[in-house]
């Protein structure tokens, strides 16, 4: 499946999910476990919503290489509803080289940087828990160019080929209430 069908798909899929309505009232505030760059790599996110239509959101995580960290916003397109487009952007960990050799000074390096993404959110039927994907467009750092061309042309193989989209999906946990 190309890049393009995939993109059709998520969209078709955001839009006929979108459409799901509920009468509860969702959460307001989301600690969510999951893989991604808004998760900063393997790990945890902790998200506050101000306003139902804006999520401010903090991840921390471990990238195989260290922990990292981001921070960022995310904007609901249908708030209220059970399922959601959202949009977002964040500042923190969005690359990372992992480099094993005899004369490396360090095991891998992380790059930080703007990165922007768009995925939906789907609320469970009590509207207090919520899975979240999205496909997120990193901004790298001309640092992290150089530094991947100056290894390449070192001999370095990379095992992975570095991605110019990431995917990131999490299983976020909203308060619990006592009855």
């Amino acid at each position: 499946m190309n890049r393009t069908t995939l993109i059709i798909f998520c969209l078709l899929f955001i839009s006929l999910v979108g459409h799901s309505q509920d009468q509860q009232k969702p959460s307001r505030s989301f600690l969510g476990i999951g893989l991604g760059l808004d998760y900063g790599g393997i790990g945890m996110k902790l998200e506050f919503l101000p306003i139902k239509a804006l999520g401010l959101f903090g991840g921390f995580g471990y990238n195989l290489v260290q922990p990292t960290y981001n921070a960022g916003a995310s904007l609901k397109l249908a708030p209220g509803k059970r399922g959601t487009p959202v949009i977002s952007c964040m500042y923190g960990y969005n690359a990372a080289l992992k480099i094993k050799y005899a004369n490396a000074t360090s095991d891998g390096y992380t790059y930080y940087g703007v990165t922007a993404g768009v995925g939906f959110e789907l609320l469970n039927k009590t509207l207090k828990n919520k899975l979240s994907c999205q496909l997120l467009v990193p901004f790298r750092s001309s640092k992290f160019r150089k530094d991947y061309d100056r290894f390449r042309s070192q001999g370095i193989h990379f095992a992975n080929r570095i991605p110019d989209v990431n995917f990131s999906i999490g299983y976020n946990f909203g308060p619990r209430t006592r009855k």
